[in-house]
């Protein structure tokens, strides 16, 4: 299931202009973030995840070089969920891409020791204009073709809908049909504290394990 996944994401052809599959042959680091969410996915239906956390897309920094949503090349070095040791894979070992978004996640995480499912409404890098190194919101159209991948993710992982958690307005309003409790605040330009409140309310855990 999850390989057949992979590869329709590889293979997934998108006329949206501005906008990068990280997991297409096309794509020149394409072998590392297959693998990196080959490995992911494949240790995340093992733990049987009970939630998911839906973000608005990959960041130029994070997602779009280690194939994981919500996880920099720094994450993956450092962090013992992952590990180069592990089969995790980087471009240059000795200086690792790190995206605030992606710390504040994990250490979040890490900090509550819970192991949700991440994933994003739009799978794909959306850039700028002639500007890959950089972010935009993805669009409506983008955020209904992302809505498909996403319900199939749901499938494989027998999601509940009342477990899926939207992180930011985007995924909120593509998740509407869905039947979500709560919303998270992205994590980004200012949202860390709401951000870590929100889901330590929402994983209900002791006081010494909370996120700040």
């Amino acid at each position: 299931m999850i390989e057949d996944f992979i590869n329709k994401l590889s293979t997934y052809y998108s006329d949206f202009p501005n906008v990068e599959n990280m997991y297409s042959d096309s794509f020149k680091e394409s072998e590392i973030t297959k693998n990196n969410l080959r490995l992911y996915l494949k240790k995340m239906y093992e733990l049987k995840p009970e939630y998911l956390i839906v973000g608005e897309a990959p960041g130029y920094k994070g997602c779009r070089w280690s194939g994981i949503p919500f996880t920099s090349e720094r994450n993956l070095k450092e962090n013992n969920f992952f590990g180069l040791d592990n089969g995790f894979k980087i471009r240059n070992p000795e200086n690792p891409e790190s995206e605030s978004s992606a710390t504040i996640v994990w250490d979040c995480l890490d900090k509550l020791r819970v192991k949700p499912l991440i994933w994003n409404a739009f799978p794909f890098h959306p850039h700028k204009e002639g500007e890959t190194n950089s972010n935009r919101a993805p669009t409506s159209k983008e955020l209904k073709m992302g809505k498909f991948i996403l319900e199939e993710l749901i499938k494989i992982f027998n999601i509940e809908q009342t477990h899926i958690i939207p992180v930011g307005k985007k995924a909120e309003k593509n998740l509407k049909e869905y039947k979500i409790l709560t919303c998270l605040r992205h994590p980004s330009h200012g949202g860390k504290y709401e951000f870590a409140k929100g889901m330590e309310r929402i994983f209900n855990v002791p006081s010494s394990q909370n996120c700040l």
